[in-house]
């Protein structure tokens, strides 16, 4: 799946903007990119880069850009007025004639536009207010106001202390608001993921920053999480969890091997979600630990050695209040490997591998002859019999991208054997539709782990044309693999074992 991990910290330093602070993990198979961006500094090129690849893609109706981007810009408009205004009551309160009978700073125009966000503001910092409200009047606004004694000093530094905070405030949503506007007009084909990207403004709450700048909130994050495959921008509340590496296919015993963590979709700082991390090796060692994550990323390790031959399911994962992210990570320690390259040149009919058994098999599929017709998609599908004992297989379109694993597959009688760590996940034999639409790569993998020296499997693939209602992706696109009853003509293709087996 080509999904895009993005944390954008929307609040954080006064007058601050995000930009990009770390390219997280490396790019698999061409398709999976991890941003972690982080608001620490004023960046824009960086800023309109990073949303313009976010922005690319897809062609959009260019009335409905233009009217988007024309609301964006007199948004940044009224807030370039908004920014001058309270410049200016600011600095007439923090000069020498802030007593002054006319100063900006109480003026009626301060006063009737902000007055009732000025009441509650003061109210939060404890200060005495005077006892009737104070009605002010300016053009077709009239409001009534509770605020202190307007002659002395601790007034005068509080209504500086709300300026600075609104500042702050209209200066982060203009600076974020240019900077969408700015990657749009830069894109030449303003795509799809422009409109998910538009509407998403709306949902970027500015409320808590105000009170972060003066103290009274500790840093938040609204984090994202980016599917470049569907074209859509979630808010997430739950960490996300990465480790490297994805798999060790060579392994050695007793040879110690070091996992990389990162956690991403870190909500607060000071580590105020208690995050705790815990893992399973697979051989039966396990553990956990919280640990103090006092902003995004942040990196663990851990390193274990195997004592054993064997496949193990290096499990990983990270806990918040808000949720929880795991990974599994293959190891195969000592398991002999075999190769081979296979072509895919017919639709609608099962093609088999040769049968298999004991060690990793790795399968490269050439699908490059598959053409769809107009109107028309190539999806693929996969059956299989391990028989009894239990075997395991992955599935990556583009190589390199997991798109499919059935987990151990076989007797339930294997349940709680070591050699397969959690778990049977279901009989011999099976059959999984829809694992990937084809795009332009012309390579699929298919790897079969066999960790028992007497097992034994086979599989076969099959190409279907089915009607599209969208173009396929430059790279592909990921469905949701279901498992369904098995073909009859996919079970004729497997071979009948001998008894022993």
């Amino acid at each position: 799946m080509a999904r895009t991990v993005g944390l954008i910290p929307l609040l954080g330093k006064a007058g601050k903007v995000p930009k990009v602070l770390d390219a997280a993990g490396k790019a698999i198979g061409g398709v999976k990119i991890l941003y972690d961006i982080q608001h620490d500094g004023l960046d824009p090129a960086k800023v309109a880069s990073t949303l313009k690849l976010f922005l690319s893609g897809i062609n959009i109706d260019d009335k409905e850009l233009q009217s988007q981007l024309t609301a964006l810009s007199a948004k940044v408009s009224a807030l370039d007025e908004e920014i001058a205004l309270l410049e200016a009551a600011r600095k007439s309160a923090i000069g020498s004639d802030w007593q002054a009978k006319g100063a900006l700073w109480k003026s009626p125009e301060i006063m009737a536009k902000y007055g009732p966000e000025m009441e509650n503001f003061f109210k939060g910092l404890g200060l005495k207010l005077n006892e009737k409200a104070v009605e002010y009047e300016y053009k077709d606004l009239k409001v009534k106001v509770l605020h202190p004694d307007l002659r002395t000093k601790a007034a005068r530094d509080a209504f500086v202390r709300f300026f600075e905070a609104k500042l702050a405030e209209s200066k982060l949503a203009k600076s974020t608001l240019e900077s969408a506007v700015s990657a749009l007009k830069l894109s030449s084909g303003i795509k799809q993921t422009a409109k998910t990207f538009l509407e998403l403004l709306p949902l970027i709450d500015y409320a808590d920053f105000a009170l972060w700048a003066l103290g009274s909130f500790t840093e938040h994050y609204v984090c994202f999480d980016v599917n470049t495959q569907t074209k859509t921008i979630r808010r997430t509340t739950v960490p996300n969890l990465l480790v490297t590496p994805t798999e060790i296919s060579n392994g050695k015993k007793d040879e110690p091997y070091t996992f990389q963590l990162k956690v991403l979709h870190i909500l607060r700082k000071g580590g105020r979600d208690k995050l705790t991390l815990s893992w399973n090796f697979g051989d039966g060692t396990a553990g956990q630990r919280d640990i103090i994550a006092t902003r995004s990323p942040h990196t663990e390790s851990l390193t274990h050695a195997y004592s054993n031959a064997g496949a193990y399911g290096a499990l990983f994962q990270v806990a918040s209040v808000s949720g929880r992210a795991s990974q599994v990570v293959p190891v195969y320690i000592e398991l002999p490997k075999n190769e081979n390259n296979y072509n895919l040149n017919i639709c609608d009919v099962w093609r088999a591998a040769n049968s298999g058994g004991y060690g990793v098999t790795e399968d490269l599929w050439d699908i490059s002859v598959i053409r769809p017709p107009s109107g028309q998609k190539a999806v693929f599908d996969i059956s299989f019999d391990t028989y009894f004992i239990p075997d395991r297989i992955f599935v990556y379109y583009p190589p390199g991208n997991l798109v499919l694993d059935t987990g151990w597959r076989g007797d339930p009688s294997y349940e709680g054997d070591p050699l397969y760590p959690g778990g049977i996940a279901g009989p011999g034999r099976g059959q999984f539709d829809n694992i990937f639409e084809k795009g332009s790569v012309d390579q699929f993998k298919v790897v079969v782990v066999g960790p028992d020296r007497d097992t034994a499997w086979t599989y076969s693939v099959r190409c279907r044309f089915v009607q599209s209602s969208s173009q396929p992706q430059a790279l592909g696109i990921t469905l949701e693999p279901r498992e369904v009853p098995l073909d009859p003509e996919a079970l004729r293709q497997f071979p009948v074992l001998k008894e022993g087996r």
